[in-house]
Formats: structure tokens, sequence, C-alpha cells
């Protein structure tokens, strides 16, 4: 929704300075041509201008109405994969710095105990399966690989590697956040 608000307030923006530019290059040199009433062959035309308001305003509800099918079954798919996959935020909120079990769970990586972080990801490795078809984009698909080879990484290491930890944090909870923002954008 928001890029779609972005283009629609962009083309507003840019029909309401044409139209501004318009009647301030007619107004200088005849002042009678901001008159509503005026029967100045230099009137603006302000039923024309507001036609046009009211075709950007029209077409922006069509696009919004012919879309909405399509955006509710990515919403849907996000959604249903997220609730099917909840290891990528549990796993997340395991590694969390700044949460009791994720101080707790990080104290004893660091502390060289990683079997906890190594099973967790491999929880969230067997449990995460396919994206599904509808939000399978490019940047989705590269946010899952990086995820899933990220996960694959913690569940190979023989000691405790906070950095490749981190970096595994990043990427899962980066596919999970997009995949929210999918799944909440109806």
């Amino acid at each position: 929704m928001k890029n779609n608000l972005l283009a629609f307030s962009i083309a507003s923006g840019a029909t309401i300075m044409f139209c501004i530019g318009v009647a301030a290059g007619v107004s200088m040199s005849h002042s009678e041509a901001w008159e509503l009433t005026s029967d100045s062959t230099f009137r603006l035309q302000w039923e024309v201008v507001l036609t046009g308001l009211f075709g950007l305003v029209g077409g922006y509800l069509a696009y919004r109405g012919a879309t909405h099918n399509t955006r509710h079954q990515l919403s849907v798919a996000a959604a249903m994969y997220l609730h099917k996959n909840n290891m990528l935020r549990y796993f997340v909120a395991a590694t969390d710095p700044t949460h009791d079990m994720g101080r707790l769970i990080l104290g004893e990586y660091r502390n060289g105990n990683i079997d906890m972080v190594k099973d967790l990801a491999q929880t969230a490795i067997v449990n995460m399966g396919e994206l599904p078809f509808e939000i399978s984009t490019n940047d989705n698909i590269d946010l899952y690989r990086k995820a899933h080879s990220s996960l694959e990484l913690m569940t190979k290491l023989t000691e405790p590697r906070e950095p490749v930890l981190m970096q595994t944090r990043h990427h899962v909870r980066e596919l999970n956040d997009v995949l929210v923002g999918i799944a909440n954008s109806t």
C-alpha cells in the first residue's frame, strides 16, 4: 500500500504543480484568469482541473480494486508459511540478547555449549519448507537462501562463533520480517 500511496501522491502533486504553473503563467499577463466567474478567454477552467483530479482518484481506486485479490492471495500465502514455519520466529527470539531467554542461550553459547543453538538451527531448517509460489520473488528467494545456508552453517559449527550466530540471526530475522510485512499488507 505504501508504494501505491506514494505513486498516487507523486501523480497528484505533479498534476497540481502543472496546473499552478499554467495558471501562474496565464495570470502574469491576464489577472482575470483566476476569477471563477470571469468571461475572459484566458479564464482557468477549474472544472477541467477538477475532472482530471477526480480521474486520478478514480484510476487509483480502480487499480486498488483490481489488484485486491492478488494482494490478498500474497498475504494469505505469507501468513500460512509463517504459521507453518514458526521456528523462524523462535530462532530469532531465542538468540535475541535483549530478552531473558536470548541472554541465557547466548550465555551458554559463549561458554562453549553450542548444542542448544545447533538444535534450534536444525529444527528451523527441518521446519522451513519451500517458499510458496505466490511469494517466490527473486528478492524473497535470495533471503530464503541466505537464511537457509546460514542455519546450515550453524548446525556444522564445532565451537562458538558469535559473528556467525549474529549473521544467521540477521538473515533469519530479515526473511521473517519481509514475510510478516507481506502477510500484513492487505
